[in-house]
């Protein structure tokens, strides 16, 4: 063999050593962020004539979609990572348009599938929670809506909207946190006597302040709880005023935090509150809302 054909053979080793190195890689940075691919990737809408709520599996992140008859709430999109996963649930669940994209704030576990969203479908109005962000997903999602004349709202405690009978509320932030998990969108959606309520990424002070700000009003059916079950969120105080049917914690398989963390479960466990995980029950946890009943599906 020449010199030449050595030196050749020698690169193309390195290559096909770094191709396989890279692979490894990027297969730890997904499992670490809770990401698994080999999830299925189709969802059976329940055929309903009332509201029903997909927590989607998206891994470290958060994305739920609220259906009914007349229309579509998208709160949260997931991660970029795993974008064409997150269209391809929403796909199979029929929607061609949603009413409200909802982004709770400007973290990408909750933002980085937005303007993928965006531009796959109709979207008629964009809730945009506080706090920016320079990072490049961000900027094209902000991009993306003014690109497709989105009518984009910055709301307020107490802003209100509606799709058919589904009514939805900001409860928060009711001030400005100084962090971005704490000054997310609180979301609190009305369906008959069925109360779901959407912490995104609070903790315990905002919670803290909620509960005194509206007391009974927090009560709820089913609880999305805040920053993916952190140790930081859903004091015991805060679910004794919820008081919940159900706890979702919307998070991934062996993710780096710990979620949800352990601190967590022994509250919700304490207090005989079901906490049912995003991942063990992929491609979604499924419920049913009658306006009078809440049903698992």
């Amino acid at each position: 063999m020449t010199k030449k054909k050595k030196v050749l053979l020698v690169i193309c080793i390195v290559l096909l050593v770094l191709t396989a190195a890279l692979s490894v890689v990027l297969v730890i940075h997904l499992t670490k962020r809770g990401q698994d691919e080999r999830q299925p990737i189709a969802i059976t809408p329940v055929d309903s004539r009332d509201l029903v709520v997909y927590f989607l599996d998206a891994g470290q992140a958060d994305c739920t979609l609220l259906s009914c008859p007349d229309g579509n709430v998208l709160v949260d999109t997931g991660l970029y990572e795993i974008r064409f996963r997150t269209l391809a649930y929403l796909n199979s669940l029929g929607v061609k348009t949603i009413d409200w994209l909802v982004v709770t704030h400007a973290h990408s576990d909750h933002y980085g599938g937005a303007d993928s969203v965006m531009e796959a479908y109709k979207i008629n109005n964009f809730l945009l929670g506080g706090g920016v962000s320079t990072a490049y997903g961000y900027e094209k999602m902000l991009e993306a809506a003014e690109r497709k004349n989105i009518n984009t709202v910055e709301p307020f405690a107490g802003y209100r909207f509606s799709v058919g009978e589904m009514r939805c509320e900001v409860l928060g932030p009711l001030r400005d946190y100084g962090d971005e998990n704490m000054n997310s969108l609180v979301l609190k959606v009305t369906y008959g006597q069925n109360v779901i309520l959407l912490m995104a990424d609070t903790g315990f002070e905002a919670e803290a302040e909620l509960v005194t700000r509206y007391g009974e009003q927090m009560r709820a059916d089913i609880l999305k709880i805040g920053h993916h079950g952190s140790a930081y969120s859903t004091s015991s105080y805060f679910l004794k005023t919820v008081h919940p049917h159900y706890a979702v914690a919307s998070c991934g398989r062996n993710n780096d935090y710990g979620h949800p963390a352990p601190s967590t479960r022994s509250r919700l466990i304490e207090l005989t509150i079901p906490l049912i995980i995003t991942h063990e029950n992929s491609p979604a946890v499924i419920f049913e809302c009658t306006g009078e009943e809440v049903i698992r599906r």
